[in-house]
């Protein structure tokens, strides 16, 4: 066990990387990456100027690490903005892209190892609406909605890739996590739900994954 004290409000998130970094999301307005091995601070990022919460983090994978030369992180917040971070150096690390999403909260946000599939690697859920992003461009590329049944509006609140090993079925799939109680498996290239898989009683679905390639 091993103790990482530096923020100054609650962890909302924490993400593992492949080189013995983790980074934490903090309602303290920062992300900070720590070396796992020693519980060192090698770096912090603000999600703004106002101090907006951080509400989400992860770190790109190795496909797309390795393409861009250097690790790249992906910081949602409470300002409406996904923040793109590259780390040569995570004592200083390079904003390189900042994704807006018409002032919706980002709840969500997260790569894919799967990308070529569909044609994104970047995933954000904030408000109703998902969406893929272009993250050379800076443009989403695909976006869709979701109501509550009475038409109201509802809110996702995390989004999750199919694993790079997943049955070819599911290659091009996103698990989301939506506010009407349910938990739903997108094909993002026909752009139609595959599967909806329903809470019990007035719960609320609040965090997805997937286990292994083939559940959810």
């Amino acid at each position: 066990q091993r103790e990482f004290p530096g923020h100054t409000g609650r962890v909302f998130d924490v993400d593992l990387g492949q080189d013995g970094l983790c980074v934490t999301a903090s309602e303290d307005g920062t992300a900070k990456i720590w070396r796992l091995a020693d519980g060192r601070l090698e770096g912090e990022v603000a999600q703004s100027q106002t101090k907006d919460e951080v509400l989400r983090v992860a770190w790109a994978p190795p496909i797309v690490r390795d393409a861009a030369g250097a690790s790249l992180l992906a910081v949602a917040g409470a300002d409406g903005f996904c923040n793109l971070w590259r780390g040569d150096d995570w004592s200083a690390p390079k904003s390189i892209q900042r994704l807006a999403h018409e002032g919706d909260q980002v709840y969500g946000c997260a790569w894919s190892s799967c990308g070529d599939a569909y044609g994104a690697w970047l995933l954000t859920a904030a408000g109703a609406a998902v969406r893929t992003w272009d993250v050379n461009a800076g443009k989403s590329i695909k976006q869709w909605s979701y109501q509550e049944p009475r038409g109201d509006q509802a809110y996702v609140f995390d989004v999750q890739p199919a694993p790079r090993d997943a049955d070819d079925a599911l290659r091009a799939t996103i698990a989301c996590a939506v506010s009407d109680g349910t938990a739903r498996v997108r094909d993002v290239r026909l752009g139609y739900d595959a599967r909806v898989l329903r809470a019990p009683g007035d719960s609320k679905v609040t965090a997805v994954g997937w286990l292994g390639g083939s559940a959810v």
